[in-house]
């Protein structure tokens, strides 16, 4: 009869009562011996007989050996699908054999010995008995495949069977078993891990280590709970029957062994038995320092606790990705532009993924938990797909790849954000993309990049171009950078400002550029009608109209100023500088029939038919060279229905003349034209290398300049000479004292043979721009090490009126012997941060010294001791030279705005924009310009519109000429343009120069600082900014962007003594602003366009 009682045999009388634990300990240890000793004999044989055999003997039996080790792994191998069944069918029978052991401890311990009168009838000892037999087997075969078999013989799974199979048969032969090491049968749990990856149920090694990990802990746990119970129930063995615990499991002991490996130690179980002590200690100390060093890998395997907000994927539509340089303080600047700038422009809601390869710090995770409704950060880069496709970069509206721009390596940072954006239009090639990159050879790569389409919305800019290029107008316009940079700035002021600021430059500081659709009522009006109604019905100001794509929608193609000629149609954007989105938003509501005399802040948008149909619209005009001002081809269509607009491609395309305009105003005496080449610039370049190449290597100084035919370069927008050897206008300090240069343009370099390049050219460009005669055009000196300018001289050699000074600026007798005291402006160009060998761990502010002191040194600086004549600035009226380093104009180019404190006496807290020094256009700060990226996400086109304003316009030639990095090419002379820049071209001479050359149009944009006592606008003096605007514009087709006033004294707040005599801006200042002799005037003058045939 089949039975499954098994009784304690201590309860039992007779031989039952006998302990026979050893003999299942003996034969555990017994089995691996009866396996070594054959191994051992057999090696030795095989070595006797090798050495005993001929030299062929050993290879064959090798064979021999080998084929049979084959076809054995080939059984047992985890590769195949018999090895597999073998792997499963063991894992089976020793969770099986395993049960019936935990079946057997789990009823409260009376004896670790289980004693039954036949084993025949007893059914668990039969079936652990066959399991234990196919283990049996299944470790012979293991044995054979494996070729160290010594080596397997001590692995954690062959113990197991050591202490179990012949515990099985043992225990059939004496009629009673032992609980013993059959606890370590759960080693074999490991298996599962095995025939889990092989059948990719885990599919990385994470997953995988991780399961193993859970195991090793399933056998501690349950490998202490069984050894402690066979210690504590069986008793010392020198005193079983007075040292042993009953009434105890393994349930129980594994919780002490919990207890004990966590080192806690409650109390309510303990060791008893002197053995079952010794063993808690050694315990302890190994479960301590195994698991210690599987702490590791827990905390690479398990989760990291989320430690900042995380947004429903699903929900991102529209959003806007961030990735590149993503670093706490650039992104709480950014957030904060961002959603400044959001709710200024009515999209508060726009959701900001961010993307960068690091867990966040705990600034940016204060940040995330700020920002947690809109704000999702993804560990991943823009350079795996996958993490693109967490990102939802199919669905985002635009991707922000941003440069380190203090990066120590600006190439390789370069380079990595070039692999970025490849791989971000390589996954997703319709997704807008806006990157800021470090160098203009980055800047020209990624424009020539197929996937990239400006047209499309991309917008490609380089930092150090923009800043350079604010200096070098500032140099020609002072104070137009602070103008510019304010208006890049996308966070909006305060309400209050400090007392020590001026009002009129505060009321400027809110003012920003907006892009808006024009209101229907517009079309068939011209430019100048339409500028003259936002500014005085809707208080706004319009500076300028973009062309859009109608396949794309996209703005492009900026014209400042276009003129009376420029007639509005629905594919034109406008420019619109004013306060808020509210105040933009009057010229696309505005409405003539519904609002002619509405207060404008009540102009909402009206529900007349003029928003579906127009009844009368005037096709874009051109004006025709004539006798007559004003006069216009037109064409009256009396339905809005009759007119195609489909057809059309911009606001050029309906033009009846292909030269869309060449504006001519006999108002005034600089009548500057657009100089075409008569040639390619291929060809263009070809020459000039050909005439480099045909110069002499040497000649002798001139320290008086050359004469020049004045010319133009092959774009028309800067003045040309021919290439310029280095070393000729290379001079020292003795002989540029000799010089005695006077009127002219100081830079001071500070960087070093070692610093990258500097972009010193786009500096000069705008000094050099073709809007200026030739005559105006000031002489450049460059104080510094000539080793820094010499791999950025092809840029530069055919600029005219430049000379090279080598020495050091830091030290005042140089930049004395450059005559600093008669220049026109001196500006302090640092060699960048990557260039610096300061330490700025304690503060970014030493990044800053050089300039800092050279500044404060030039100012130190008297030249009271000089006798000189007195000259005038033909620029700014100013006498020189100056007798103080005080009162000379500087522009000191800085990194941090936070260095801005130690050129103005200012207080410490303002904010830098609130210094004198930014407001009076004497500082250019690097990081005024870091939210430019959030300013070009709502304006596109800003970036363009900027650089036409400093470089004076724009030309496609141009781009193309520097992307292939040969610079400035010269075209032909024009004998009609005399040495002064005026170019009095009859009707056929304009004509051919449209027509020669190139195909593409050209653009001349002068943003011009006029005086108040000029012979335009002296007899304004008294009257308001109002009556100035609109003089300018009914008059000279002038658009007035601002002032630049001199600080004066007033009953209610005097001036401070270290402000008198400064000037400080004021962008688009209120109309009932009083005007004084001594105000000046930013004018934006019409823009001249050529639009050649195609």
């Amino acid at each position: 009869m089949i039975s499954t009682e098994r009784v304690p045999c201590r309860s039992l009388h007779g031989q039952f009562n006998e302990r026979r634990w050893g003999y299942f300990l003996l034969a555990s240890a017994a089995m691996p011996v009866a396996i070594l000793i054959p191994l051992l004999i057999w090696n030795a044989a095989q070595k006797i007989r090798d050495h005993m055999a001929g030299p062929d003997a050993p290879r064959k039996r090798k064979n021999w050996q080998a084929r049979i080790n084959v076809a054995i792994s080939q059984i047992v191998s985890d590769q195949t699908t018999t090895g597999q069944i073998l792997k499963l069918f063991g894992f089976i029978v020793s969770v099986g054999s395993l049960a019936i052991y935990l079946d057997e401890t789990s009823r409260p311990c009376l004896d670790t010995e289980l004693c039954h009168q036949a084993w025949t009838t007893n059914v668990f000892w039969l079936v652990d008995m066959n399991f234990n037999s196919y283990l049996l087997v299944y470790y012979l075969l293991r044995l054979l495949a494996t070729h160290q078999k010594l080596r397997f013989m001590v692995q954690p799974t062959s113990f197991a069977d050591y202490f179990n199979i012949p515990c099985s048969f043992l225990a059939i032969f004496l009629n009673r078993n032992w609980f013993g090491l059959r606890f370590l049968r759960v080693i074999n749990l490991v298996w599962a891990t095995d025939l889990l990856h092989r059948w990719r149920i885990l599919k990385n090694m994470a997953q995988v280590q991780l399961m193993r990990l859970g195991i090793v802990i399933l056998v501690f746990i349950v490998s202490g709970g069984g050894a402690f119970l066979v210690l504590e129930c069986g008793g010392d063995f020198w005193d079983a029957e007075g040292t042993h615990v009953e009434n105890m499991t393994i349930w129980d002991y594994a919780y002490f062994s919990v207890v004990t490996i966590s080192t806690v130690g409650y109390g309510d179980i303990s060791a008893r038995t002197t053995m079952g002590r010794v063993f808690s200690t050694l315990f302890i100390f190994v479960c301590v320092i195994y698991l210690a060093t599987l702490m590791s890998s827990v905390a690479h395997l398990l989760p990291a606790p989320q430690r900042y907000p995380q947004s429903d994927r699903n929900l991102n539509f529209n959003h806007v990705i961030v990735c590149g340089h993503v670093t706490s303080e650039m992104a709480n600047q950014f957030l904060s532009d961002f959603y400044d700038d959001a709710k200024t422009k009515g999209s508060d809601k726009i959701q900001v993924v961010f993307l960068h390869p690091k867990e966040p710090d705990d600034g940016f995770v204060v940040l995330l938990n700020n920002y947690q409704s809109c704000v999702e950060y993804i560990k991943g880069s823009p350079l795996n797909d996958a993490d693109l496709e967490r990102a939802r970069a199919l669905n985002a509206s635009v991707c922000l790849v941003f440069a380190n721009l203090r990066a120590s390596d600006p190439d390789a940072d370069d380079a990595a954000t070039v692999l970025r954006v490849l791989s971000i239009k390589n996954f997703c090639p319709t997704i807008k993309v806006q990157v800021s990159v470090i160098k203009t050879s980055t800047l020209n790569f990624l424009r020539k990049y197929p996937s990239i389409n400006l047209r499309k919305g991309d917008v490609i800019f380089c930092f150090k171009n923009l800043k350079n290029g604010l200096i070098g107008i500032n140099c020609r316009v002072p104070g137009s950078a602070t103008i510019l940079s304010d208006l890049i700035a996308a966070r909006s002021p305060a309400e209050t400002w400090p007392d020590n600021c001026p009002e009129l430059y505060a009321l400027g500081r809110k003012m920003k550029p907006f892009s808006v659709p024009l209101s229907s009522s517009f079309w068939g009006l011209n430019f100048k009608e339409v500028t003259a109604i936002c500014y005085r019905k809707l208080k706004i100001l319009l500076i300028g109209v973009y062309e859009t794509f109608e396949d794309s929608g996209e703005q492009s193609n900026f014209i400042p100023n276009p003129g009376p000629s420029f007639v509005i149609t629905e594919m034109c954007r406008g420019q619109i500088i004013c306060a808020t989105s509210r105040e933009s938003a009057r010229a696309t509501f505005y409405c003539d029939k519904c609002h002619p005399d509405v207060n404008p802040d009540k102009i909402r948008k009206c529900h007349c038919r003029r928003w579906k149909r127009k009844t009368k619209v005037v096709v874009p005009t051109v004006l025709v060279h004539g006798p007559t001002k004003g006069q216009r081809l037109s064409l009256e269509y009396s339905n809005r229905g009759d007119l195609n607009m489909g057809s059309r491609k911009s606001c050029f395309a309906e033009s009846q003349n292909k030269k869309f305009f060449a504006d001519r105003r006999d108002s005034f005496s600089t009548r500057d034209k657009l100089q075409l080449p008569r040639k390619s610039v291929s060809e263009a370049v070809m020459e000039q290398y050909k005439r480099s190449v045909s110069e002499p290597g040497t000649r002798t100084l001139q320290l008086a300049p050359e004469v020049v035919k004045p010319q133009f370069d092959s774009t028309g927008m800067f003045w040309w000479c021919p290439p310029q050897n280095f070393e000729n206008i290379r001079m020292t300090l003795q002989q540029a004292a000799v010089r005695e240069f006077a009127d002219h343009v100081l830079i001071c370099m500070l960087a070093t043979g070692q610093s990258p390049a500097s972009g010193i050219h786009d500096i000069i460009l705008p000094l050099r721009s073709s809007v200026l005669k030739y005559s105006e055009l000031k002489e450049i000196v460059i104080l510094g090490d000539p080793e820094v300018i010499r791999p950025e001289w092809h840029f530069i050699c055919t600029t005219p009126k430049i000379f090279i000074v080598e020495g050091n600026a830091t030290i005042p007798a140089a930049v004395r012997a450059c005559y600093i005291n008669r220049c026109q402006t001196c500006v302090i160009l640092s060699g960048g941060i990557s260039a610096t060998k300061i330490d700025t761990s304690e503060d970014t502010v030493l990044a800053d010294r050089d300039v800092i002191v050279t500044t404060l040194n030039v100012k130190a600086m008297d030249f009271s001791s000089e006798g000189f004549d007195g000259l005038m600035d033909s620029l700014s009226g100013r006498k020189f030279p100056y007798e103080h380093g005080i009162n000379i104009p500087m522009i000191s180019s800085l990194e941090y705005e936070r260095s801005v404190r130690f050129l103005s006496q200012d207080r410490n807290y303002l904010d830098f924009r609130y210094t004198f020094a930014h407001m009076s256009g004497s500082v250019v700060v690097s990081t005024a310009l870091d939210s430019m990226m959030t300013s070009m996400f709502y304006n596109p086109g800003l970036a363009m519109s900027f650089t036409q304003l400093i470089y004076g316009g724009e030309s496609t030639d141009f781009e193309r000429a520097f992307a292939e990095g040969v610079g400035l090419v010269g075209g032909e002379t024009d004998e009609d343009v005399d040495e002064d820049g005026d170019a009095d071209r009859d009707e056929e001479t304009e004509e051919r120069a449209s027509s020669a050359g190139s195909s593409s149009r050209r653009m001349k944009v002068q943003l011009k600082l006029m005086s108040m006592k000029s012979e335009q606008f002296d007899r304004l003096e008294g009257l308001t900014y109002a009556d100035l605007w609109s003089y300018a514009l009914v008059h000279y087709e002038m658009i007035c962007l601002g002032l630049y006033l001199l600080e004066r004294d007033t009953d209610e707040k005097p001036v401070k003594k270290s402000h008198r005599g400064k000037r400080y801006v004021a962008s688009n200042p209120p109309g009932h602003v009083r005007l004084h002799a001594s105000d000046e005037v930013y004018v934006l003058m019409p823009s001249v366009i050529i639009q050649a045939d195609s």
